[in-house]
């Protein structure tokens, strides 16, 4: 691995070196050259008396200067020079084109920095946006194949269509990590179908004998290759170097906040800001350690309705020996819960009454502001599966949304929003019936109390039966 690392790294500077990528003078043809001792000078009058302009053409000798010869003219005559014209004309190219670039550049970077949320896969994704560019046009320059203004603006699309690739492939890996290179495999032949059409659409210009056509037909094929390779071979070998360096590190902070944070660093912006904010504004977090001094130790946690796994990641950096295996119905939320974890317990697809079943019995079952979305026969069951899975002596932990007569708090706005957009039914119990609830399912209640400052929000903590079959 480190001898590819090394011949990929000497093959991408002898590129640089040879298409002398600062500046690309050769491909916009604005190299100054020798003067020529003969050159077409036109001189233009306008008349006085009327509209229309007369002209002189003039033929330069060995000692010809422009500059005398614009200052001693009068100012009604104007002179148009060929080679000075084109001179001008393409050093004007190319610093609009050199602006336009820079312009795109720093968009693309806004544009990945908003979508990704994270400095150093953005860094990652712009490195194959910035060789396709340089390598493009250094090739083009190797093969003296100058640009047009319409090949200047298909350049000036390079970027753009590198950073989508970019995007979508580092998109990728937030969401699926390690398991991205398998499934990266399979899926990124669309895209790369997307690309050969383009390549083939556009670069029958090259066949053609019309200037116009040439540079952009050379153009199209050679800057797509790139972005190609930059896309499937480049990032997608950065990107595995990233993850298998990510994978070896520990956060070393002693917050547990930071480091339930940290477990989230790498994955998709909602995902990041889900679990940042839970942690930060949820109180359940400041009152967790208060209620673990009234539960026996823990090993192996079920829990019920685990969603993005902040609650289950809590118990795993504050418990350094526990399992967690949890289970709920969202696949994209057991997908998060799972990067989460990691290996410290595993995340299933489904919902209750359906109940994990994890190799030894379980210390601790948790239901944490998930039975409203449970009706009255599945939570019967599912508590009653629940008892089963546990341990003797084993507890079950819940925190149970009541809403108040009048004046809820915010988050019941947004609540009432999702579940009727969602078409969710919920079921809302008061704290005497959940707990009837939990005496029926074999639990006697140990604990009962607020959570937060709203009174919306209720713990209950219940231990088995002393005369259930497991207690």
């Amino acid at each position: 691995m480190r001898i590819i690392r090394i011949r990929f790294i000497i093959s991408l500077g002898l590129v640089l070196i040879f298409a002398e990528i600062t500046p690309f003078t050769n491909v916009f043809n604005i190299s100054p050259g020798e003067i020529k001792k003969d050159k077409q000078v036109v001189l233009f009058e306008q008349s006085q008396k009327t509209d229309l302009f007369t002209y002189s053409s003039l033929v330069s000798g060995d000692g010809y200067n422009s500059y005398p010869l614009y200052s001693s003219l009068l100012s009604g005559i104007q002179i148009f020079e060929l080679e000075l014209f084109t001179q001008k004309s393409e050093s004007e190219r190319y610093f609009i084109f050199a602006r336009m670039s820079l312009i795109i550049f720093i968009s693309c970077t806004i544009f990945l920095c908003l979508m990704l949320m994270n400095v150093r896969l953005t860094i990652l994704s712009l490195v194959p946006v910035f060789l396709s560019l340089v390598c493009t046009l250094g090739l083009l320059m190797l093969a003296v194949q100058s640009l047009n203004v319409f090949g200047l603006l298909l350049a000036l699309s390079l970027p753009v269509l590198s950073t989508f690739s970019s995007f979508l492939i580092v998109r990728f890996y937030q969401r699926y990590h390690n398991q991205a290179f398998g499934i990266l495999d399979r899926k990124r032949l669309s895209v790369f179908i997307g690309f050969a059409a383009t390549m083939a659409g556009l670069g029958f210009m090259f066949t053609t004998n019309h200037n116009l056509f040439k540079g952009p037909g050379l153009l199209v094929p050679v800057g797509i290759g790139f972005i190609t390779i930059g896309a499937f071979v480049i990032l997608r070998y950065l990107l595995f170097w990233f993850d298998r360096k990510e994978s070896g590190k520990k956060c070393l902070s002693e917050n547990l906040q930071d480091r339930v944070i940290w477990r989230y660093r790498n994955m998709d912006v909602y995902s990041r800001f889900f679990g940042f904010f839970k942690i930060r504004l949820d109180p359940m977090f400041s009152e967790l350690p208060g209620l673990l001094e009234k539960i026996p130790p823990v090993k192996t946690i079920i829990d019920i309705g685990t969603g993005y796994g902040v609650p289950a990641v809590w118990f795993l950096e504050k418990l350094p020996e526990v399992r967690i295996f949890g289970l709920d119905p969202d696949k994209d939320r057991i997908r998060v819960a799972s990067q989460a974890i990691s290996d410290r317990g595993k995340m299933t697809v489904g919902g209750a009454p359906e109940v994990p079943s994890p190799s030894e019995s379980a210390d601790l079952a948790t239901l944490l502001d998930v039975i409203q979305y449970i009706d009255d026969e599945a939570l019967e069951i599912t508590l009653k599966r629940l008892s089963e899975k546990l341990c003797p002596n084993g507890m079950i932990l819940l925190r149970i949304s009541v809403p108040l007569e009048k004046g809820n708090p915010w988050p019941w706005w947004i609540e009432r929003i999702r579940v009727s957009t969602q078409r969710i039914t919920t079921h809302y119990r008061s704290v005497n019936q959940t707990e009837e609830m939990l005496q029926k399912a074999g639990f006697t209640i140990q604990y009962t109390g607020p959570s937060g400052k709203n009174g919306d929000l209720f713990w209950l903590l219940g231990t088995l039966k002393k005369d259930h079959p497991l207690g």
